[in-house]
């Protein structure tokens, strides 16, 4: 026999005695504690009680039969079942419907308000996106000019200078030399998965907000602070044209509830949440390497396709009752390439993992053939 087996008994061995020892201990006093019960007299002249049978019986035999009665009932008590992780598996494995692992966080609208339609948090950030020229996908923010900046300071040295600007101020700058939203008129501007179309009188109302504010482009300022003046000159104006622009039917296809658009303080929370903390992230991250944002998506992007790919092997899985093995190698995202489709030639493209067997790429691929 192996000197560690060996060991292994000697110490199971050994743990049993010292239960047994244990056990017997409890035994023992539980003893002693019974005859010191039945050894303790009752008073005298209390000693007898009536029973209903007539005959006299001593409160020792009573508490006698009680204690029996109570030791009885305590034996057949169950102990108290402490909480155990159950082992059967769940019964919606493989169902359809799945609360997703992973969900944006959109901070746009509270969560108080009725999500009629999903594209109506994202209304504001479109609107900062279409302001900023960001239409384009893993577009990354601009910086404004030292010259639009310098010139900006030296018309505006207070918050109430720049309402009364874009109230009823005069245009500081000509309408045709403002580049924001110079290509989006009248046509139908792409922005990521969806078309919107702005009016050729939301455009001049945007171009006529700018030119009060001497701005040829609405471009924020990350490098300050939030509450600059500049910026809060950005702030003013993109609220307004918003509103603006929700009115005149730019964003309708949103379903955007419209309560929420009076609600500056709202709008106010949004807008430093979305211009001064995600896309100044993004531009923190481009000046320190080029293309890390771009690379970034890409990769999101990827994982997002097998997650994907999982679900839909995992769910087949599950419900054709593969055997565990199976399941387990199915289970993990990183066991799966991302689907890429090519239009050319009708087919899905399985890439190889470096990290996968050539077992694993052929069970995969058989997979697929029988999913088909």
């Amino acid at each position: 026999m192996d000197a560690s087996m060996l060991a292994q008994l000697q110490a199971g061995l050994a743990q049993r005695d010292q239960l047994i020892a244990q056990l017997l201990e409890k035994v023992s006093a539980i003893e002693l504690q019974t005859k010191a019960t039945n050894a303790n007299p009752s008073p005298e002249g209390s000693n007898k009680v009536p029973t209903n049978s007539g005959k006299p019986q001593t409160k020792s035999g009573a508490t006698q039969k009680k204690s029996k009665k109570a030791g009885k009932k305590k034996a057949q008590d169950p102990p108290a079942a402490k909480p155990q992780a159950s082992s059967k598996p769940p019964t919606n494995l493989g169902s359809s419907k799945k609360t997703p692992v992973k969900q944006r966080a959109r901070s746009a609208t509270p969560a108080s308000a009725s999500k009629k339609s999903p594209l109506q948090m994202e209304a504001f950030y479109v609107h900062i996106k279409v302001l900023w020229g960001l239409v384009k996908k893993r577009a990354v923010p601009s910086t404004p000019s030292a010259d639009q900046v310098s010139s900006f300071y030296q018309r505006f040295s207070s918050t109430d200078q720049i309402n009364s600007a874009i109230k009823q101020g005069p245009r500081l700058v000509a309408l045709d030399t403002i580049q924001t939203l110079k290509e989006a008129r009248q046509e139908r501007t792409k922005l990521g998965k969806h078309m919107m179309h702005i009016s050729d009188f939301n455009i001049r109302y945007v171009h006529t907000s700018l030119s009060q504010l001497g701005l040829s482009a609405w471009i924020p300022n990350l490098d300050e602070q939030p509450d600059s003046l500049y910026n809060e000159a950005h702030k003013i104006c993109a609220i307004r044209t918003f509103r603006q622009l929700v009115v005149g039917g730019a964003y309708k296809y949103m379903n955007i509830n419209n309560v929420y658009v009076d609600d500056f303080d709202l709008l106010k929370q949004a807008y430093d949440h979305y211009v001064h903390y995600l896309l100044a992230n993004v531009l923190k991250k481009e000046k320190k390497e080029q293309g890390k944002h771009k690379n970034d998506e890409e990769r999101k992007v990827l994982q997002t396709a097998r997650e994907r790919l999982r679900d839909k092997r995992y769910k087949f899985a599950i419900n054709n009752n593969f055997p565990k093995r199976y399941t387990t190698i199915i289970k993990s995202i990183q066991a799966h390439s991302d689907d890429e489709y090519y239009p050319s030639k009708n087919v899905y493209i399985v890439k190889k993992l470096p990290f996968r067997s050539r077992a694993a790429n052929i069970f995969f691929t058989r997979l697929d053939d029988v999913m088909k």
